[in-house]
């Protein structure tokens, strides 16, 4: 029993080593809470899964169909593992454990050619030396195996909604799968010529997903530009509304400090006169020239009052009725540059959304409040376009020049932990969202 318990435990290192690469491309996009989980639930599975391999090899007798049985599913466990701790993100992992399935069987392949020149490989002998030199060459080739999973996950372009992505995921299992057919037979080792033609599809498919992956970036890229072109237009279209929106107010004040003049000297006279009632209405009908200003007095941050202002007066004008309520402190717990930046693309989407409406239905709304400790934010706009959402609840689009507003988001809630909800209900789209303000 000692015998099958050490074989079990070499097995289990082989699968533990399939589910650290299979960790890596995901491991720069995970907290360090997620990963230390993984690791914990990955070494308590490992720890039982050794007393029931050698349960089982014990209880076959060590017979060559069980124990590849073990080696061909193994690495489920592991792999639901993976996918109950990194979530919403199931086509990602197909393709990786695809991808690391295809590098096992080059691995298994190796080892298998390397047997061919060890005497006397028939019988049990073979059950002990093909996993020692599997892992052997596992921990040889460990640093570029690192390199090569930590860039593995091809450009999110591969994988966006209106993308293919399930074909694309499932193509290198199924080429795994291909491959794997036929030995999924008892005999232990192979013909070198199914040796060679079993490691030439996997090494052609790793050259073709490079030349992919190159491709699929390029084009990233090209998107990547076209947005910051895009991104580049609006920032200097708002530029020129701010420096409009500037000299409207000095043109403003210089017509107010005139009016005030007057308007003092009628008040002057209204006072003398003893009339006290109709001083009272002067003053109060007076209250409406300030709110008429172009930049409102909305936070204490002026980046915030030019971005609100700039866009509900932009909306007004496309006629779209804006009501806000917005009752902001100095500090939002966020970079009130990045804040602005997050209104700024949400607000335009809104507008460009609503502005497909016919006149009388084209409204907005803008909640922006602090409660408690937190700062709680809620655009809402009329539309009755139909929203297709991604893995994460947020609206995509393929259109050109499209999805700053949700990529500002997405980096807006990495960085400060927030959360987000788009709903769509009754011809309203609303993005609730709040985050936590910390000192």
């Amino acid at each position: 029993m000692l015998t099958k318990l050490l074989l079990s435990s070499i097995i289990v290192l082989i699968q533990i080593s399939g589910a650290y690469l299979r960790y890596l491309p995901f491991k720069p996009y995970m907290e360090q809470k997620d990963i230390r989980l993984l690791f914990r639930r990955i070494l308590l599975w490992s720890a039982i899964w050794v007393f029931l391999n050698a349960w089982l090899l014990s209880w076959s007798e060590l017979h060559m169909g069980i124990y590849k049985i073990i080696f061909f599913f193994g690495w489920l466990p592991y792999f639901l593992i993976s996918m109950t701790v990194i979530r919403n993100q199931p086509v990602q992992h197909i393709f990786v454990l695809g991808m690391q399935c295809l590098w096992a069987m080059t691995l298994h392949t190796l080892t298998g050619m390397l047997e061919n020149f060890i005497p006397e490989m028939d019988g049990p002998r073979i059950f002990f030396v093909h996993p020692v030199l599997y892992l052997v060459l596992f921990l040889l080739s460990l640093p570029w195996q690192r390199r090569l999973f930590l860039r593995l996950l091809p450009s999110p372009y591969l994988f966006e909604k209106n993308a293919p992505r399930l074909p694309i995921a499932l193509l290198p299992l199924l080429i795994f799968l291909s491959v794997s057919f036929p030995i999924a037979d008892t005999q232990g080792l192979h013909s070198i010529r199914i040796q060679i033609s079993r490691f030439i599809l996997p090494a052609l498919f790793f050259f073709m997903y490079r030349a992919m992956s190159i491709s699929s970036r390029q084009v990233e890229s090209e998107r990547q530009a076209e947005q910051i072109s895009h991104l580049m237009k609006q920032q200097i279209s708002t530029l020129r509304e701010h420096n409009l929106l500037l000299e409207k107010n000095r043109q403003q004040t210089s017509e107010m400090s005139e009016q005030l003049k007057k308007e003092y000297q009628q008040l002057e006279r209204l006072l003398d006169a003893g009339d006290a009632d109709g001083a009272m209405e002067f003053i109060l009908l007076r209250g409406d020239t300030l709110e008429s200003t172009s930049i409102q007095p909305f936070s204490p941050s002026p980046i915030i009052n030019t971005a609100l202002s700039i866009y509900i007066l932009r909306a007004r004008k496309l006629g779209i009725s804006v009501s806000h309520r917005i009752n902001l402190m100095p500090f939002l717990g966020a970079d009130e540059h990045d804040f602005s930046v997050l209104l700024a693309n949400l607000l335009e989407n809104a507008i460009n959304a609503s502005k497909e409406m016919p006149p009388e239905q084209r409204a907005i709304t803008i909640t922006l409040q602090h409660e408690e400790s937190r700062c709680v934010m809620e655009i809402a706009n009329r539309s009755d376009v139909p929203l297709i959402f991604d893995e994460e609840g947020l609206p995509c689009t393929s259109r050109k020049g499209h999805g700053l507003g949700m990529a500002s988001l997405s980096s807006f809630m990495k960085k400060y932990h927030a959360y987000a909800k788009f709903t769509q209900e009754e011809g309203w789209v609303r993005c609730s969202m709040y985050w936590e303000i910390t000192a």
